[in-house]
């Protein structure tokens, strides 16, 4: 609402004390592609009506609107949270037993309805025809799509306008869906069944996140079997753990216990998705695009609207009517306004009708081209391939395009290679110094063991880094695909454990070699000294690195707020640890500089053999 701006104002100088009458929740939507402002209303206005003494009647809820799954998880949290909180306020204790007599037994028929989804009887919605449609982008995890819809006659829309589309069941849900019913001996062709695979969502796995876990407790509740009891009571505990993929859908699992007038109750209702409209009338005004990315929930099962929509074929039809857009995100009617754009993902979409209007407004008359005030873009991604429309936004005219990536296309291309070369100089020149030693008939000390040791940490290092590149590193943590994020997090606890063992060990080879080559001066007491010493403060980082967290699987398991266990804030300790052993290296490398200047050699190579040695600790 446009008032929602003042509000946040007007509550942020309120006085302390002034709500204590005020009962209140908070239930957030936002898109964690928006890093540094998501949630940021919702949890202000938590922290600041509790801070102004007003009484939270439930915990606060939110909802990622980039997994689609909105409608569910604010059900969810209403069950869960919102309900048993007003319960309470009331003096009533909220019963989460008896959930089957929330469910309608009564039997359906022909005048069943759902007056939650959206149907072809409502008003302005219409049949429009699929002429073209093709993938935008090579990513794997949420791919990009462009269609044409080519619209009927009398239809129109504006510039900013949104295409609200009504989804459908898959041809194998519904097939499913009838044969499931055929075995309770319900006619495939009642009209009863008809209805439910035209309003109700048939795909959703059990359990899912979307939807907790309320239908399984119903299902239990309702089923005769002891057995099939324990089996739901082990799907109940263990589903959330389990690969979506691999867990019976809701209409499996509620057709095997339950009747068909409960399955309807249960049943999350299709209901219409929003798309914005990413083309202008100007330029084609019986035609319309939409972009859009696939959607999956809980990262295997593709959402309704989204799929459907990416399934399409050129010929097909899609329901659909065209919603008005806010008036205050519409372009400028005049080319003198200057405008800045910013976009991730599919955010582009209304933008491409944009930059569309305009340059279609100067083709008409090229005269305009005078008028035109800068018109900025900015694409936010992880790299040009990832980009949508490059071609087509270049083409234009109209537009400057600035790419703000997190890495270039030649980041990606060079990572690999350039691990590759410093690894492989690394073993060459470790390999010469042993083979230099074997030739030379002299026998190997502690530090050619400790510079070993070393090589093989760092080409471990190497082999890791190289293995979770491609599972995200590099990239911000909420772009990580789910299945992705624990491996990735696994990652990040190995490469700190081989860096800092591998640093200890090649600190120890550079003073075991001092000591070899100074073993009769009298720096070697002193040397003898600074080893102990560095091995000592070495290793607090070492034991830091490996045991943060208890357990030690919690680093790259406790993400997902289903493990038990905590970490240590090591901030503060490895600050101080590091600064230590900075200054520490300094000293490294002036202990043996007594030892060099006794050498009867020039000044020059003097100077040289400073210089190698403070090379080497480097």
């Amino acid at each position: 609402m446009r008032d929602n701006p003042q509000f946040v104002k007007w509550l942020t100088h309120q006085e302390g004390g002034s709500f204590r009458p005020v009962q209140y929740a908070v239930f957030g939507c936002g898109n964690r592609e928006w890093q540094h402002t998501y949630q940021a209303t919702s949890i202000f206005l938590d922290n600041r009506l509790k801070e102004l003494g007003a009484q939270a009647v439930a915990d606060r809820g939110q909802v990622d609107a980039g997994e689609g799954n909105i409608f569910a998880d604010f059900d969810t949290w209403q069950t869960d949270h919102l309900w048993p909180g007003i319960a309470n306020i009331h003096g009533n204790q909220w019963v989460h037993d008896g959930l089957l007599d929330t469910v309608d037994t009564e039997p359906l028929d022909n005048n069943y309805q759902n007056p939650n989804s959206g149907g072809s009887d409502l008003p302005s919605v219409m049949d429009v025809e699929v002429e073209e449609i093709k993938a935008l982008t090579a990513e794997e995890t949420r791919p990009k799509f462009w269609a044409k819809l080519k619209l009927p006659k009398g239809a129109g829309y504006d510039v900013g306008d949104y295409l609200q589309v009504y989804p459908r069941n898959s041809v194998q849900d519904i097939e499913r869906l009838k044969h499931a019913l055929k075995k309770q001996g319900h006619d495939e062709t009642d009209p009863v069944v008809s209805k439910i695979s035209s309003h109700h969502e048939l795909s959703l796995p059990a359990s899912s996140k979307a939807i907790g876990t309320k239908q399984i407790e119903i299902l239990i509740q309702a089923c005769a079997s002891e057995k099939d009891k324990a089996g739901l009571s082990e799907i109940a505990k263990s589903s959330f753990n389990t690969s979506p993929t691999v867990r019976p859908s809701i209409l499996e699992l509620l057709l095997s216990v339950l009747a068909l007038a409960q399955l309807v109750t249960l049943l999350p209702p299709i209901r219409p998705r929003l798309d914005c409209i990413s083309s202008s009338p100007l330029a084609s005004p019986n035609h319309c695009a939409l972009t859009w990315s696939l959607i999956t929930r809980d990262g295997a099962i593709p959402g309704l609207a989204s799929n459907r929509l990416a399934g399409l074929q050129p010929g097909d039809t899609l329901t659909c009517a065209s919603r008005p857009g806010h008036d205050r995100f519409r372009p400028p009617p005049q080319l003198s306004t200057p405008i800045i754009m910013i976009y991730a993902s599919v955010g582009i979409a209304p933008f491409l009708g944009f930059v569309a209007h305009r340059a279609e407004m100067v083709r008409r008359e090229p005269a305009l081209r005078e008028q035109l005030a800068p018109m900025l873009l900015y694409i936010v991604g992880r790299s040009l391939r990832h980009v949508i429309h490059p071609e087509e936004l270049r083409r234009s005219a109209v537009i400057d395009v600035r790419y703000a990536n997190s890495k270039g296309e030649a980041d990606a291309a060079s990572y690999v290679p350039v691990l590759a070369v410093f690894i492989t100089l690394t073993a060459v020149v470790v390999a010469m110094r042993l083979m230099a030693r074997v030739l030379m008939a002299l026998p190997l000390w502690w530090d050619d063991f400790a510079n070993s040791g070393a090589m093989l940490l760092c080409l471990a290092y190497t082999v890791y880094a190289i293995k979770i590149k491609d599972g995200g590193s590099g990239i911000d943590l909420w772009a990580v695909p789910l299945d992705n994020i624990s491996d990735l997090l696994a990652g990040y606890y190995v490469l700190p454990v081989l860096y800092t063992i591998a640093r200890l060990l090649n600190r120890v080879s550079i003073i075991l070699f001092y000591i070899r080559v100074f073993r009769t001066s009298q720096s070697e007491p002193l040397l003898w000294k600074t080893l102990y010493g560095s091995i000592v403060m070495s290793m607090p980082l070492v034991l830091v690195a490996i045991f943060e967290c208890t357990p030690v699987s919690f680093y790259w398991l406790g993400w997902d707020g289903e493990s038990s266990g905590h970490c240590i804030d090591r901030k503060s300790f490895l600050w101080a640890v590091w600064v230590i052993l900075l200054l520490y290296d300094f000293w490294i490398l002036g202990v043996p500089m007594p030892s060099v200047a006794k050498l009867q050699l020039s000044l020059r190579k003097k100077v040289l053999v400073a210089i190698m040695f403070s090379t080497g600790l480097a």
